[in-house]
């Protein structure tokens, strides 16, 4: 404003306020005792989809999906030949881009589980029970997680990033 103000182009430089400057959120990660403490809670009195709860809670912390993006996860999309799962094959993750998740041991013995338990009639990971003739995944587990966290496994913050600290 000073340089406007001495080339003539303004006659008196504007009062600006200053911006306040905003702390970087910080995020939350959970650690490997804050996981086992939130899968504990998840039991069926807590919630009706206990399992699934458990099942995504898992997937989530072993695959370092989104919330969404583990959701829209389907079967084709585990390849157990090369041991990869594949986030976001559609294209409908946050960049646009899928990727591919090596399998640990953990996360194969997780599929492995949830195959065990799979709907034949669904294509997804985590089938809406709602779905009636469709095969369309579960919209959401956040209620099923609000129910777990705050009530019976207190002290875990909402996570943002679920990897381990």
């Amino acid at each position: 404003m000073a340089y406007a103000v001495e080339r003539g182009w303004l006659s008196v430089a504007p009062r600006l306020k200053k911006l306040k400057e905003k702390e970087p959120v910080k995020r939350t990660l959970l650690s490997a005792g804050d996981i086992k403490r939130l899968l504990k809670a998840c039991v069926p009195k807590v919630t009706k989809n206990a399992q699934e709860l458990g099942f995504h809670i898992r997937f989530l912390f072993l695959t370092g999906a989104r919330e969404q993006e583990a959701l829209k996860v389907r079967w084709q999309e585990v390849d157990l030949w090369n041991q990869q799962v594949t986030i976001g094959a559609a294209g409908d993750t946050k960049t646009g881009r899928h990727r591919a998740v090596n399998f640990t041991p953990e996360l194969k013995g997780l599929l492995h589980e949830m195959n065990k338990t799979r709907a034949p009639d669904s294509s997804f990971l985590f089938p809406s029970p709602k779905r009636g003739e469709r095969d369309i995944p579960i919209k959401s587990l956040r209620e099923s997680f609000k129910l777990v966290g705050p009530r019976t496994a207190k002290g875990i913050p909402w996570p943002r990033c679920w990897p381990l600290r």
